[in-house]
């Protein structure tokens, strides 16, 4: 014989159907959007009033379009053009992410490495250091020369802009741990291996993401620096070919520049997801 259920209280009903998460979500989401709102609705008055008379057919209306294009053409010049401009978006995203991890496992093996022998930091953190002082747009021509390959120079471009700052960030998360939690292990007689995989690797998983998300739009920056240096393929091969034509191209200047912010913002976004799903403990994650 089936049991027959008791009806739902209706407190319960109505805590299931709360608004609170989309209210939550909405106090989120609106104030960049009416930043964003408040920006191009400026943009669009200004570049109105740049041609204000001017025939579209003239080189005057060309020449001030060149300097602020409405966004309206910008948005029909991303359109016309979707899938060259995607496909250069997942070339330069593809190789800034692979550069991206390398230069992350680099920089935490580094990290991990100096935290444990006071020897090899103070051999080696001088020159991590230095070697940042060197300007990407003056180093890539130089990684150019010597490797050639088109996609393993974005690669290791991608990864030098990332490990400098994974290993300066956990090599202070390693040593930011608690010291009442690291006299609780040694009192429990925990060898270093157990020191380290239960306290400060957990420690240091902050200071991680937090390099991750410098990192992140750093990489991507990188990666498009060495397409100006040559390639086939890209958001920065783009660029170089368009900058030639600025007046008949602003406006797909414009857009494809506004696509790499885009891009630079979703992959800083899934960094940001990562870090709220594997350190789910910091104190801005709790619930209020």
């Amino acid at each position: 014989m089936a049991t027959l259920r008791d009806p739902q209280p209706l407190t319960t009903q109505a805590t299931a159907l709360s608004p609170q998460p989309f209210l939550r979500w909405w106090r989120i989401v609106w104030p960049p959007l009416l930043i964003v709102g408040l920006i191009i609705g400026v943009w669009e008055i200004i570049s109105l009033l740049l041609v204000n008379g001017l025939e579209e057919s003239t080189f005057s209306y060309r020449q001030q379009q060149s300097i602020l294009p409405a966004p309206t053409k910008v948005l029909a010049a991303f359109i016309a053009n979707a899938d060259i401009f995607l496909n250069a978006a997942r070339v330069t995203l593809v190789n800034a992410f692979i550069g991206f991890a390398i230069g992350a496992v680099i920089g935490y093996g580094l990290a991990l490495l100096m935290a444990q022998a006071r020897w090899v930091e103070r051999s080696f953190y001088i020159y991590i250091v230095a070697s940042q002082m060197i300007p990407v747009i003056a180093l890539a021509p130089i990684l150019y020369g010597i490797i050639k390959e088109e996609t393993l120079l974005k690669i290791t471009v991608a990864a030098y802009l990332t490990f400098f700052p994974v290993t300066v960030n956990v090599l202070k998360g390693l040593r930011s741990v608690n010291p009442l939690s690291l006299e609780l292990m040694q009192t429990y007689a925990a060898n270093r291996r157990e020191v380290y995989t239960k306290l400060r690797m957990p420690t240091s998983l902050p200071y991680l993401f937090n390099a991750l998300k410098i990192a992140s739009t750093g990489s991507l920056i990188g990666a498009i620096v060495a397409e100006l240096m040559g390639g086939n393929e890209g958001i920065g091969v783009l660029i170089l070919k368009l900058q030639y034509n600025s007046y008949a191209a602003s406006d797909k200047l414009w857009a494809l520049i506004i696509e790499a912010a885009l891009v630079g913002m979703i992959f800083f976004l899934g960094v940001s997801i990562l870090e709220r799903l594997l350190v789910p403990w910091q104190p801005e994650f709790r619930k209020k």
